[in-house]
């Protein structure tokens, strides 16, 4: 595996900006608001994994909730409804954007035929 070699703290800190910035978090409303936001939110990010953890709000909310300003969790399942998102184990129960839905088929048919992990799938 290759390792990157960060020469100082100036060049870490600007590759903690560029981690920040890739994930939303480096400004205050990187996607917008409402629902829109959310959409946008997703398919920049997207996959955001189900979280059933629920201290103050189900986990993956949070993900939406630090991003977008104004998102209410209610939100989630109107973009499901609105088929905007899809739900898939991808490398667990996540929501991802419809523009990736083709990226599932492959391995939805092989299940519907009766293939299993052990078939080797992927």
């Amino acid at each position: 595996m290759a390792t990157i070699g960060v020469e100082g703290p100036q060049e870490l800190a600007r590759l903690r900006c560029l981690a920040l910035a890739a994930q939303g978090l480096l400004h205050a409303q990187p996607f917008g608001r409402g629902l829109s936001g959310a959409r946008k939110a997703i398919n920049h990010l997207g996959y955001v994994q189900v979280d059933t953890i629920s201290v103050v709000e189900r986990a993956h909310h949070h993900v939406f909730h630090s991003r977008v300003p104004g998102f209410a969790p209610a939100m989630t399942n109107k973009r499901l409804l609105d088929g905007d998102i899809f739900e898939y184990w991808a490398h667990a129960a996540a929501f991802l954007p419809m523009a990736d839905f083709r990226f599932s088929l492959h391995y939805k048919h092989a299940i519907k035929s009766g293939q299993t992990h052990s078939d080797s799938l992927l």
